[in-house]
């Protein structure tokens, strides 16, 4: 059993820091499904998805193409890096300073208690979320914590995979 859970991170930021762009898709190893949980690997992809049963499968592979999709183990992640740059782009002409927002979705009994950012393969950034002001009644509706916007400062220009 892997013992350093940031070990496929490392290696992940290693590719982005060389220039490599590979877009990431979850899935679970399911050999020995007597002692995991199978199933939790997720792979979200962006695009319109205003009417569910309809999604235009077109625009949905050429957004995974593009590496506009985000890996988990169930949470969803809104993040935006100066209110511009979203999952599959690169932060482009930052200044010193990013503006990282993030909101984080999951159905209501689960919750994030904080959200990590990493620049160049470190964590450059760590904030406690907020849960939502009142609990949803629906149990399967999402759940939100906000993450307070951390910012991130370099004295070189970053390039952050977001």
């Amino acid at each position: 059993m892997q013992s350093d859970p940031l070990l496929v991170f490392r290696d992940w930021f290693a590719l982005w820091n060389r220039g490599t762009r590979a877009t990431a898709v979850a899935a679970s190893d399911s050999h020995d499904v007597s002692r995991f949980i199978v199933g939790q690997g997720r792979t979200y992809v962006a695009c319109r998805d205003d009417d569910p049963g309809r999604l235009d499968v077109g625009e949905a592979c050429r957004s995974l193409l593009e590496g506009r999709a985000l890996v988990s183990l169930g949470l969803l992640v809104r993040l935006t890096v100066d209110d511009r740059f979203g999952p599959g782009d690169v932060a482009t002409g930052p200044g010193e300073t990013l503006r990282v927002s993030a909101t984080v979705l999951g159905p209501s009994w689960t919750r994030a208690d904080r959200v990590e950012l990493f620049a160049d393969g470190s964590r450059s950034a760590s904030s406690a979320s907020t849960p939502p002001k009142a609990p949803s009644r629906r149990p399967a509706s999402p759940g939100r914590c906000r993450a307070r916007p951390p910012t991130l400062r370099s004295s070189r220009s970053p390039r952050v995979p977001a």
